[in-house]
């Protein structure tokens, strides 16, 4: 099927389905979380990067662009929300393209429409808030990875990682799999290789960069003092805090809204294939590196570990 075609279907589709939530009031977690810096950045004519109002550590990628948005084309609900259903789009534009590239274009199609009618990534969709542009940057980044298009890879994963710090899991997890030995599908040079661990490198740069600044301007690396305030935090975890919190988010990733359909895919499919018992222990091993990753980037475990190392002061 002709690519401009499959572009014009998803994005009508999307708009068909979100043009009414175009003049949508913001809810309250729009407002806090993202309207505010956004706002801050916007009053400052974008010369602010970090915000003295209501910080939450996460870093200026989407507050500046949707405050450069508003500059160019003026203050609005509909241009705000316009750039969430853009965002909408790419994640299901490069979820049908990694798809296809994996394994055909009808996997490619029917991954893109699951994502799009999945019900949190649909009620995202029509927020402002910063997971649905996370998500489109890390499908978009594994694609550029996946094709080994440097450049590319580098821009998205920079605006991923500087959207949020979970982007950085994508980031780890691509540099453990170079690390592994393990070559992206299709098989890429060793060149590609190396270039892709210096490009993850640089992103990594980028990001430990903005969390110096971030802390030479306000006074702390990621969670303001007030975070842990109020959480009560004064004391590190304990290591059944951390047990209990590694098995919650493995719970969520697989099995929470309706994930577990995929979960059971997974496994149905590492059956049939048969897989030899390294490539398993492999598997297990990124697994649950990368489950340990999300754990230690969960809020409040980064809140308690943060207040732990850098104190209140």
């Amino acid at each position: 099927m002709d690519r401009k075609l499959i572009v014009a279907i998803f994005f009508l589709i999307i708009l068909l389905f979100k043009l009414p939530i175009l003049n949508m009031p913001f809810h309250w977690d729009d407002l806090q979380g993202t309207l505010s810096p956004a706002l801050y950045i916007y009053e400052q004519k974008l010369g602010a990067l970090s915000f003295r109002g209501y910080d939450i550590g996460h870093p200026p990628f989407f507050y500046a662009l949707l405050a450069l948005s508003w500059w160019i084309f003026g203050y609005s609900l509909w241009v705000s929300h316009a750039i969430v259903i853009i965002f909408t789009f790419l994640g299901v534009y490069f979820t049908y393209l990694t798809g296809k590239e994996l394994q055909a274009e009808k996997t490619g199609i029917v991954a893109a429409i699951l994502l799009f009618f999945s019900p949190l990534y649909f009620a995202q969709s029509g927020t402002l808030n910063l997971d649905l542009p996370l998500s489109a940057l890390a499908i978009m980044t594994f694609y550029f990875a996946l094709k080994g298009n440097i450049k590319l890879y580098a821009i998205s994963g920079i605006c991923l990682v500087m959207t949020k710090v979970l982007g950085l899991v994508l980031i780890l997890s691509l540099l453990l799999f170079i690390a592994l030995g393990k070559k992206l599908y299709p098989a890429r040079p060793e060149k590609t290789r190396f270039k892709l661990a210096m490009a993850s490198l640089c992103i990594l740069a980028v990001f430990l960069c903005w969390a110096a600044f971030h802390k030479h301007k306000t006074g702390w690396v990621l969670c303001p003092r007030i975070f842990g305030q109020s959480f009560g935090l004064a004391a590190s975890p304990s290591f059944y805090r951390v047990v209990r919190s590694l098995f919650a988010n493995i719970k969520a990733l697989f099995f929470n809204d309706f994930r577990f359909i995929l979960s059971l895919c997974i496994i149905y499919a590492a059956l049939i294939k048969k897989p030899s018992r390294k490539n398993v222990l492999v598997a297990l091993f990124v697994f649950l590196i990368f489950a340990a990753l999300v754990c230690f980037l969960d809020k409040k475990t980064v809140i308690y570990l943060y207040f732990s190392i850098f104190g209140y002061g």
